[in-house]
């Protein structure tokens, strides 16, 4: 009982690692790639908006 007790606690472990760093990359493609892209285009928007005026 004390083994599958303990592989439980490594299971539940793993999961929580594996959820942390799925965090952890979908935070960075959130802030390093999207915003930034998002961003740039809404310049790009302005920056041609304004030229044809």
């Amino acid at each position: 009982m004390a083994n599958n007790t303990s592989s439980r606690q490594a299971g539940h472990a793993a999961r929580y690692v594996v959820a942390r760093v799925l965090r952890g990359l979908f935070w960075c493609l959130k802030y390093a790639v999207i915003l930034p892209l998002a961003t740039m285009a809404l310049m790009a928007l302005f920056v041609l908006w304004k030229d044809n005026t």
